[in-house]
């Protein structure tokens, strides 16, 4: 991963970023000590002190939401190996956002519905997602 200072970046930097999935809006709305850790591949990020202190958001092809699990969950443990999270033996992760105490796991589906109504797969898709 290589490390961005957000408040270095232009403007036009930040809304590529964020355009492209790698930053949040938020994150990109910049301020002091903002950082995103980035890989090469546009597949992993780290966000430092966005929402909370650390968010880390991976991101897979096609249906393989395990990959990205994976991949966040890998970026988690070598994060662990230098850093102490705060956590309650009742609440989880102690987070700086109420809706993400507790284990602070969210998973998104972005599905493109224009293409797969173009692919002829929209109804089995969404069949899917019951």
């Amino acid at each position: 991963l290589y490390a961005i200072a957000i408040e270095t970046l232009s403007p036009r930097d930040r809304a590529a970023l964020a355009d492209a999935r790698r930053i949040s809006p938020e994150l990109a709305a910049g301020g002091a000590n903002r950082y995103a850790l980035l890989d090469e591949a546009g597949m992993l990020t780290v966000f430092i002190n966005e929402e909370d202190h650390i968010r880390i958001q991976a991101i897979a092809a096609g249906n393989d939401a395990r990959s990205a699990l994976r991949s966040a969950e890998d970026a988690d443990l070598r994060l662990a190996r230098r850093l102490s999270y705060m956590t309650d033996e009742q609440w989880g992760y102690l987070t700086a956002s109420l809706s993400n105490v507790g284990t602070g796991l969210r998973l998104s589906v972005l599905a493109h519905l224009p293409a797969l109504a173009f692919l002829g797969r929209l109804s089995e898709t969404l069949k899917a997602f019951h």
